[in-house]
């Protein structure tokens, strides 16, 4: 079973060897994160990629829970199109997010 595992990340891991050949048209979120992934690994911050001769950028955000045991991401991935609209695709945002211990007026959730 764990072959077949192990071929499945194979097979997806060889899908957008050549970002060249990505269309516009195939651009959603789940795609253009598996390109940054394959191509970049996990980051966290800003990275852009040239895919299908558009330049996309990627911003990873981390948050972290009060208690400081769990972690989630923000994610967003943009790009100007062929059509001169600005794109923006995002995985809904961090749970987290609004959390005192990531809120910089709260004090990072500090005890005062």
């Amino acid at each position: 079973m764990v072959k077949k595992r192990e071929q499945g990340v194979d097979a997806k891991a060889t899908k957008h060897t050549d970002l060249t050949k990505v269309q516009e048209a195939d651009f959603n979120y789940a795609t253009l994160n598996q390109i940054f992934f394959e191509k970049l690994g996990g980051f966290r911050g800003t990275r852009k990629l040239v895919i299908g001769g558009i330049e996309v950028t990627k911003q990873v955000s981390m948050y972290i829970s009060n208690s400081g045991k769990s972690r989630s991401s923000d994610v967003t991935i943009s790009w100007v199109g062929s059509d001169g609209i600005a794109q923006t695709r995002s995985n809904g945002g961090s749970r987290f997010a609004g959390n005192r211990r990531n809120d910089e007026k709260r004090n990072w959730g500090l005890p005062e």
